[in-house]
């Protein structure tokens, strides 16, 4: 939620339907172009971890269902792994994008809350491909997030008031081991559990910026936040050849030095290749 939030506060608005091609375009390169990609490495990673050939057919089917692991009667679908969060707010975006365009009626949070509440419905019965389930619950992130930026100045002026009540309305139902699990569909409180994760993302942005006063950490997040993308892409082909909990601590960084070089090399050769087909044509 914290991302899909501050993604609808960094969100451009489009103000015609060149500018939501446009953003198409754009977002297709930086958000599904990654996720396309890491769904191959992954399978690569997979036949080397197991000594198996590369099964090509596998990496199609988690493309195309762009979910985690699901089973529903006697069907499994195989899931695409952390980054199928990168296709959910390609779709999230393009989705809220298209509601903007269609006039002021959709300014309005309700229109969201009704779509994120249908959305809990579906996912609590049945998984959507490419994770539709959860895009409806993600537009309302991502206008929550738009909304925060237009009434950045009304939120200043409550700051004490919005960051106690956030506190209470996140840490007592985390402290009973309440709140929202996108992927899994965990939602045990439907909406409610909406707002705690709302809440949360408040006070966390409201702690990052006291802790921006201090240089050296502030160098540390401004570090990772340029490269949170690369960070995902290693965190789902990581978990291939450690457990969560394993301590082989120089290894897996070596591992995953490995991996981000490979991820880097890769995408910028494929990107120049783009480039070049585009140049010619």
């Amino acid at each position: 939620p914290l991302f899909f939030i501050l993604s609808g506060y960094t969100y451009k608005i489009p103000k015609s339907l060149s500018d939501l091609k446009a953003q198409l375009k754009k977002d297709l390169k930086r958000l599904y172009f990654p996720c396309f990609l890491v769904a191959w490495l992954y399978e690569i990673c997979v036949a080397i971890a197991n000594g198996t050939a590369l099964n090509w057919l596998i990496v199609l089917k988690r493309l195309l269902w762009g979910n985690d692991n699901y089973t529903w009667g006697d069907l499994f679908f195989p899931g695409i792994g952390a980054v199928w969060f990168l296709s959910a707010l390609f779709l999230a975006k393009l989705l809220y994008g298209f509601l903007q365009l269609k006039g002021k009626d959709h300014e309005h949070i309700g229109f969201y809350l009704v779509l994120a509440y249908i959305g809990i419905l579906i996912g609590r019965k049945i998984w959507l491909p490419q994770s539709l389930d959860i895009i409806l619950i993600a537009v309302l992130f991502l206008h929550i997030g738009h909304l925060w930026k237009t009434k950045e100045a009304l939120i200043q002026k409550y700051l004490i008031l919005l960051s106690s009540i956030s506190a209470v309305v996140w840490l007592w139902p985390l402290e009973k081991g309440i709140y929202i699990e996108l992927a899994a569909r965990q939602y045990p409180l439907g909406l409610i559990c909406v707002l705690e994760a709302i809440c949360a993302t408040f006070l966390i942005v409201q702690v990052t910026k006291m802790l921006e006063k201090f240089r050296i950490i502030k160098a540390v997040f401004v570090f990772f936040g340029q490269h949170t993308l690369e960070i995902l892409c290693i965190h789902c082909l990581d978990s291939i050849f450690f457990t969560w909990d394993s301590n082989d601590f120089i290894l897996r960084l070596l591992l995953n030095i490995l991996i981000l070089i490979v991820y880097l090399l890769i995408k910028r050769s494929i990107y120049k290749l783009i480039h070049r087909c585009c140049c010619r044509q």
